[in-house]
């Protein structure tokens, strides 16, 4: 019986890296990868601008700890195996979905297109997902690979958009905006305002605790700001839109699949 044990656990111990083969593809095929697509647009009639009262708030995004999306590499000529993309840059242009929808705001009066931008992203849980900072220009600064990690709170540098989007995941997909829309006031007024919508209680205790700055630090003597705090949860696929009477988010998100 020894001989013929022995000859048998040497043929387990072959074995048995290969069984766990299968197992430890399945556990990689498991992470799963999102394309996040975004229109933002501006509401150009004063009416929107006047249609509600917001109490005054001068703290704005925070962008410590936000990342920058990565330029989009188109695969070389010639190449015929599908490449893994880098997590948080930019979708192809043919991928996008909503490009009849930004079509349309471009016609529509009195509205403003901003960007409309995809990236793709593994899904994360709320710990470990980050926001991608997101601002006015960022397409041209990024196809330049000039991005600017942080804008100078001085003169005429300032965008007109800034904040960050962050897409986590649990039972749900959640996708938080936390932005910014500065717009020039008019000569001679020397205070400037900002007005804040808030729809989520949570995103609105956990702002709470961060110290105000003052107007002057912010925005300059010359921008009026709004800012748009809000989380959708929905489901992939789902087209969703995110209300502000200045500016409005419509965006989807979509299971991507990577090249393995």
């Amino acid at each position: 019986m020894s001989k013929l044990k022995r000859p048998f656990s040497q043929l387990k111990a072959i074995l048995y890296p290969l069984l766990l083969l299968p197992v430890l593809a399945y556990g990689e095929e498991e992470e799963r990868w999102y394309q996040v697509e975004v229109i933002i647009f501006s509401q150009n009639s004063p009416d929107y601008h006047q249609s509600e009262i917001w109490p005054l708030d001068f703290k704005q995004p925070d962008l410590k700890n936000s990342r920058e999306l990565l330029t989009y590499k188109k695969p070389a000529r010639g190449t015929t195996t599908p490449q893994r993309p880098k997590a948080f840059s930019l979708a192809a242009k043919e991928s996008l979905q909503l490009s009849d929808t930004a079509s349309r705001i471009k016609r529509a009066k009195d509205v403003e297109l901003m960007l409309h931008l995809a990236w793709v992203q593994p899904g994360l849980d709320e710990k470990q997902a980050v926001p991608v900072h997101i601002y006015e220009g960022m397409m041209a600064q990024i196809s330049a690979n000039t991005t600017k990690k942080r804008f100078s709170a001085q003169g005429d540098e300032l965008p007109k958009l800034d904040g960050t989007l962050r897409l986590s995941l649990s039972r749900y997909l959640h996708l938080e905006s936390d932005l910014i829309w500065r717009e020039p006031l008019p000569p001679g007024m020397p205070v400037a305002q900002s007005h804040t919508i808030e729809t989520t209680p949570q995103l609105a205790s956990a702002t709470a605790e961060e110290p105000l700055a003052t107007p002057a630090e912010m925005l300059g003597p010359n921008y009026q700001v709004f800012r748009m705090q809000q989380s959708s949860r929905m489901r992939s696929s789902e087209i969703h839109y995110q209300d502000h009477p200045v500016f409005g988010i419509i965006a989807v998100v979509n299971r991507y699949e990577p090249a393995q």
